[in-house]
């Protein structure tokens, strides 16, 4: 009897482990990520109410050339992704939105509210392979900087490279900007796209 005892004691000990590393580690990278919260591009740091696109998009849309660009900032781009990202997951959940941007990668942190209790930062990349493509695409999801296992992650995945898909489809199709969107570059701190007539 003892030593199904300890056995059993032995199980639980190793679960109780197993289940506190990743809680362990998500709190010890959260600390880091709290500490460089004021260096990142985060709605709750980004006031841009004064900003139009309208003249940009004038240029872009009625250019005389053959291929046009328009460029738009991450901060310019953090309220169009939040106002986006609230229409899809709810604006109650989602508490604050954060990006660092470097060349063909951005990292998307959503500080989001779980069972109206905890607050939890799940991260995810959108990246832009080096072909001139209109194509981006979600890589990873993460809880903090701990890799969400794909069993899990997959279906979310699919579901938001879709709905990336979906909107360049939807842009170019309708012509709402009177060009077709044949590239979108990701670069540190802008995006680039290209308007082909």
């Amino acid at each position: 009897m003892q030593k199904v005892f300890k056995v059993l004691l032995i199980i639980l000990a190793v679960s109780i482990v197993i289940i506190l590393i990743p809680i362990v580690f998500y709190f010890v990278w959260l600390n880091g990520f709290n500490k460089n919260l004021s260096n990142k591009v985060c709605l709750s740091n980004t006031n841009l109410e004064d900003v139009s696109f309208e003249d940009r998009i004038k240029e872009f849309t009625f250019s005389s050339d053959r291929s046009a660009y328009i460029q738009f900032t991450d901060e310019e781009l953090l309220p169009l992704i939040s106002s986006t990202l609230e229409n899809g997951i709810g604006q109650s959940i989602i508490q604050n939105i954060c990006m660092d941007t470097e060349d063909g990668i951005w990292k998307i942190y959503l500080n989001m509210k779980i069972f109206d209790k905890n607050i939890l930062w799940f991260m995810f990349d959108i990246i832009k392979d080096d072909r001139e493509t209109a194509e981006l695409y979600v890589d990873n999801l993460y809880l903090g900087n701990i890799p969400i296992p794909s069993f899990i992650s997959d279906s979310i995945k699919q579901a938001i490279n879709k709905g990336i898909s979906d909107a360049v489809l939807l842009v170019n199709e309708n012509s709402f900007s009177g060009r077709e969107i044949t590239n979108i570059q990701l670069l540190e701190g802008k995006v680039v796209l290209k308007g082909v007539k």
